[in-house]
């Protein structure tokens, strides 16, 4: 596989990932849903963005026959920055485009937690609200980088080629039917 259907892969596979993350965002952010249904809505994201990466890389690890645990991790990495990235940009326009906070509900919130504010206070929340969605990104960008690394070293373990000895004739079209 050369160069540029490998980042074909990883672009695909990783906006796929990203893709389903903000659905499910905007699924939360459009409905109110009581915590019982918001909980089944994060298991299934969590379970199908699983699946995704575990897809893309036991496809990758069988078309190329890779029975190496590095090359496997590696794609499964790259696939999961890639969807982190994707996703922190999302995050930036939901937060400043599509659903943006309100100055004033945040406030208020804060008051009925925290009782009475100060002006001082009140000055500093909303001078640093202007860059929330910019510090919202920058968290996801981390966050889902690391969750990508921990997932990556775990799926790769069990996406890699089993065969030490090379493919055989019609092997990995058997093998994909019976993994999936």
């Amino acid at each position: 596989m050369n160069r540029r259907e490998y980042l074909n892969r990883i672009s695909k596979y990783g906006l796929m990932l990203a893709a389903i993350s903000a659905a499910f965002s905007i699924i939360n952010s459009a409905f109110t849903l009581n915590a019982g249904l918001a909980l089944v809505l994060s298991f299934a994201k969590l379970a199908s963005t699983i699946w995704v990466l575990y897809y893309a890389m036991k496809k990758y690890a069988c078309d190329c026959n890779l029975t190496i645990y590095s090359k496997v991790f590696s794609f499964g990495l790259s696939t999961s920055i890639m969807s982190a990235i994707a996703y922190s940009l999302y995050c930036l326009l939901h937060f400043s485009v599509l659903f943006p906070i309100d100055e004033n509900e945040l406030l208020n919130n804060m008051q009925s937690i925290m009782g009475p504010l100060s002006e001082e206070m009140i000055q500093e929340t909303i001078s640093s609200m202007s860059s929330l969605p910019e510090m919202v990104s920058s968290f996801m960008l981390i966050y889902l980088t690391m969750i990508g690394v921990l997932f990556s070293l775990i799926l790769a373990a069990f996406a890699k080629n089993d065969n030490p000895f090379g493919n055989r004739e019609g092997q990995n079209e058997d093998r994909q039917k019976e993994i999936f």
